[in-house]
């Protein structure tokens, strides 16, 4: 009993010292709260924090609380300071709401995560080096990876993660992470990489990597992949489904590429005798869009409407009506709207194809600029969403150019990137973040077409069997509809193709800084690899 009633002073000590070191009796930070909260005075209160931590380093409440001073009194330079520091002590905390929403406030979210990122990647990856790699570590370093943009080092752990865990089924958290980076095509192309590692003579995985390849716009992956597929399997080089999907990739061009024009936007009259086309006669800092036509060989160009003459300083997808006699266009008198990324106020047009006509505006409402459908009854279907948003939901609508009576059809309460319709008018396929989807024009369920995500500007052809699409790269790529087998266009300089009714496509390529319109015939024979073989060693 005598040593038991010895150790109370002791203990009794203890307590005073762990009370007097947690900071609780701490007068600086009671004034902090007391300037912040009563005299609603930040930048005094930022201070009496501040002198909280010169005596107290790790207290976290102290911490928090100049945090949030410093952003109230949006002192930005101590506020970068201040999260510098408190990063440093306490890694795990940049996405604490108590730091993150008020400094991310003022400072936005891409500068928070790149003053505080950085700090935390480098401190899980010095866990990772003496502890291993953990699950829950390599999840954390993945995380801010993402949040810094740092790729290279997000998919390196990512395909470490896999490493770590059964089958390479990681959490859903990573995989949603490295989404937001990169997107789910993107993932598909690191999870497929890992699997080809792991497998070398594993062809469907090797020609899986290769197809989420094309969809993310990874040329140089993908042609690397390509090599060693074919290292592997030489005479994949004599396959001609080969040398259809990856000619353009490697430069033996499968399609017969012609130039055609100068500009772009180009599409075929009904007979295939001439074309039309967007032209620019001004500059960079002063456009002047014309639409132009030539013949189908490119010569012969005329002028039909000069766009700054209808106020016109935007100008998108010039068209021939089915019986020859309009040329219909989108048009908008803002030179910074664009078509290209699907923003901004488009309405419809129509004009004779003959210089000196004049234009006929068709809609006043704001329209997605898609590939008109015209109806054999005269009516024309097209999309129309609202003011400037390309997240917003659209709807199909039927026009009578005649009289201009607009009806609504069906609403598609999606986030519509993109659409095109059939050859029938029956149905719309449209693109969103979720894939590629169709829906009936008279209603039903939405379907999936394909699954991939990352791709815009849908277009299909004539006889409904192939689809024109564009990855976020601006390369084109042609989906076989019926099969789902890809093949890489190219390269654009304007999202918008055009199919003809012979097997021609005519998309907008760009040759030393200048558009041209190009004529490409998807059917044409291979007779020979020789050129592919020649070119895939270079």
């Amino acid at each position: 009993m005598k040593n038991a009633g010895s150790t109370i002073p002791l203990i009794i000590l203890l307590i005073g010292f762990l009370f007097f070191t947690s900071g609780c009796g701490d007068k600086d930070y009671e004034s902090g709260t007391y300037w912040l909260d009563k005299k609603k005075n930040p930048q005094q209160a930022a201070r009496s924090f501040r002198r909280s931590l010169d005596k107290y380093p790790k207290k976290w409440k102290s911490h928090k609380m100049v945090i949030q001073a410093l952003a109230m009194s949006e002192n930005n330079i101590e506020l970068q300071k201040q999260l510098m520091e408190t990063v440093s002590l306490f890694p795990d905390s940049i996405r604490s709401e108590d730091i993150h929403v008020p400094a991310s406030k003022l400072l936005g979210e891409d500068k928070y995560n790149r003053i505080t990122a950085p700090i935390a990647q480098q401190h899980y990856g010095h866990l990772l080096s003496k502890k291993g790699d953990r699950t829950e570590l390599l999840e954390k370093i993945i995380k801010v990876s993402c949040q810094m943009g740092d790729t290279i080092a997000a998919m390196d752990y990512f395909k470490r993660l896999m490493d770590a865990v059964e089958d390479g089924k990681v959490s859903n958290t990573a995989v949603q992470d490295l989404s937001f980076l990169i997107g789910s095509a993107g993932v598909e192309w690191v999870r497929l990489e890992w699997e080809v590692s792991r497998n070398p003579d594993n062809m469907d995985a090797r020609m899986a990597q290769l197809d989420a390849g094309l969809i993310v716009g990874d040329s140089v992956s993908t042609r690397k992949g390509l090599s060693e597929l074919i290292s592997r399997d030489p005479d994949a080089s004599s396959d001609i489904k080969l040398v259809r999907k990856f000619g353009n990739l490697v430069g033996s061009d499968p399609y017969n590429m012609k130039k055609l024009v100068q500009g772009w936007d180009g599409s075929l009259s009904p007979d295939g005798q001439n074309i039309v086309f967007l032209k620019e006669l001004g500059s960079s800092k002063d456009s002047d869009p014309y639409i132009y036509k030539a013949a189908a060989s490119g010569r012969n160009q005329t002028p039909i409407m000069k766009g700054r003459q209808q106020r016109l300083m935007s100008l998108a997808m010039p068209l021939y009506s089915p019986d020859g006699r309009w040329i219909y266009f989108y048009g908008s008198s803002n030179k910074n709207w664009s078509p290209q990324q699907n923003v901004g106020r488009f309405h419809l047009y129509r004009i004779r194809p003959r210089y000196g006509s004049v234009p006929e505006k068709l809609t006043d409402t704001d329209l997605l600029t898609v590939t008109p459908h015209f109806n054999r009854d005269g009516s024309i279907l097209l999309v129309r969403r609202d003011v400037g948003s390309m997240r917003a939901s659209v709807e199909i609508v039927r026009l009578d150019p005649d009289n201009r009576n607009m009806a609504e059809i069906r609403r598609i309460g999606e986030p519509v990137s993109g659409a095109t319709f059939t050859p029938s008018g029956d149905s719309l396929i449209f693109t969103t973040d979720r894939g590629i989807f169709r829906r009936s024009v008279d209603g039903g369920a939405i379907s999936v077409d394909f699954a991939w995500r990352g791709l815009f500007f849908p277009l299909i052809s004539p006889d409904g069997k192939r689809l024109l699409i564009v990855n976020i790269r601006n390369q084109t790529l042609l989906i076989d509809r019926p099969t789902g087998e890809l093949m890489f266009i190219g390269a654009t300089a304007a999202p918008f193709g055009m199919f003809g009714r012979s097997g021609e496509l005519l998309i907008t390529r760009n040759f030393d800084g200048k558009r041209w319109v190009v004529k490409l015939n998807i059917d044409s024979k291979i007779s020979s690899t020789a050129k592919f073989t020649v070119a895939l060693s270079r």
